[in-house]
């Protein structure tokens, strides 16, 4: 399950400065002149975006279906990644980067007194908007036991009562809700938590967390004696004697369980994690927030990618896992191997992994690294000029969002060609 965020304040100078500048590109990516600020990567984000002070109105409507295509962004004074070149653009509205399953793209924009939640598919197409208030909003993207994709929107509904709906992603339909819940939901998929219960013992006394069925919105309560850290697609993640354990949110089977101590790891300050969650990843706190990095796992086999890490990544089209985490960044393949290990700055960000490539920035150069032998590749056009277009997540068919200036971009997929 992934959660919608707005990129932080310094991600965003970061990114701006890199897209207001030209310069020279060598063979290892485009160098421009950048600020001191720097992205946070897929994991340090909020899931809220951030709000004005002043008084707003609520409002909850849709979703409602749009069916419209959006026109062409002109490129003529882009520098545009090589990967995304000969694609259509499209600029959605959005105010910070989508969420993407199944071809379907989830941004927000905020207006007003109102968050807009606009669903593009990967051709350009806006399939449906719906708005909700514009403090307290979120979102992320789920899947039932049967496999369709889901948007979950939740707001504040009055001092501390959340409001959850589903929604099918690509036609907006309503698929249940709403749900409501007198704790926050922290992160790390569909888990509702009581205000001022964040920490709590191993056993689940004082925490009393809960998740929510992607299939009915049903609350599911944690195991006995054991503490719920995530629900992904219907699968629970919770902590019980010492270590992990997956097991089906609905059947209670269990799928693995990894011992915790093996990777020096404190049980008792394993928590749900903040900011977005990457596919097949698992992205959980160790800290409470407060700084530490992420504990990466393999939601496939409980195989702990990390422990500290900053930001991950997932490639779709091969499988390969991203990692960084200290001074290091490294790839591994679905299987659990490390394919490769390169020592970075520890400065270095992930800003994006797909269509084969990892894209880094380091000081004022971006560069591009094949995900399954970690070289180094051309990731501009060194004959390029123009605003730098950098690229931030990608999606199926070679789809990609972009972060131009203040513009939030969708590289669209090639239309499919009409029956004979």
């Amino acid at each position: 399950m992934r959660a919608l965020r707005r990129p932080a304040a310094a991600a965003v100078a970061a990114v701006l400065a890199l897209s207001a500048c030209t310069g020279d590109a060598g063979n290892s990516g485009h160098t421009g002149s950048t600020g001191n600020t720097g992205h946070t990567g897929h994991t340090g984000h909020t899931q809220e975006p951030d709000r004005a002070t002043a008084p707003r109105t609520s409002v909850v409507s849709g979703p409602q279906v749009v069916s419209e295509q959006l026109p062409d962004v002109a490129t003529e004074e882009l520098w545009l990644p090589r990967s995304v070149e000969e694609r259509r653009l499209v600029a959605p509205g959005w105010d910070a980067a989508p969420l993407h399953a199944e071809g379907v793209f989830l941004g927000w924009s905020e207006e007003g007194a109102s968050t807009a939640y606009i669903a593009v598919d990967i051709h350009g197409t806006v399939l449906w908007r719906a708005e909700r208030p514009a403090d307290g909003s979120r979102a992320w993207l789920s899947r039932t036991s049967t496999g369709r994709p889901l948007a979950v929107l939740a707001h504040d509904d009055g001092p501390g009562v959340v409001a959850v709906h589903a929604y099918d992603l690509e036609t907006g339909e309503a698929v249940w809700g709403p749900v409501q819940s007198s704790g926050p939901l922290p992160g790390g998929g569909l888990v509702l938590q009581s205000e001022g219960q964040e920490g709590g013992q191993e056993g689940g006394q004082d925490a009393n967390p809960a998740a929510l069925d992607p299939d009915t919105g049903a609350v599911i309560p944690a195991p006995p004696g054991a503490r719920l850290v995530g629900q992904h697609d219907g699968v629970l993640l919770t902590v019980q004697e010492g270590a992990l354990h997956a097991s089906d949110a609905r059947s209670g089977r269990q799928s693995w369980q990894t011992q915790l101590a093996d990777h020096g790891l404190d049980p008792a300050a394993l928590r749900p994690g903040t900011g977005e969650q990457e596919p097949g990843l698992a992205l959980l706190d160790a800290d409470g927030g407060g700084g530490g990095g992420k504990v990466v796992v393999d939601l496939a086999d409980g195989t702990v990618l990390g422990t500290a890490a900053t930001s991950a990544g997932v490639d779709e089209a091969t499988g390969v896992r991203v990692v960084h985490e200290g001074a290091t960044l490294r790839g591994v393949d679905p299987a659990g191997m490390e394919l490769w290990s390169q020592s970075v700055s520890p400065d270095v960000l992930l800003l994006g992994v797909g269509g084969v490539f990892a894209y880094v920035r380091e000081g004022d150069t971006v560069r591009a690294l094949n995900v399954v032998g970690g070289d180094v590749v051309e990731a501009y056009d060194p004959a390029g000029q123009g605003r730098i277009v950098v690229p931030w997540g990608f999606g199926s068919l070679g789809t990609a969002s972009l972060i131009d200036g203040d513009r939030h971009l969708l590289a669209t997929a090639p239309e499919e060609p009409s029956a004979p």
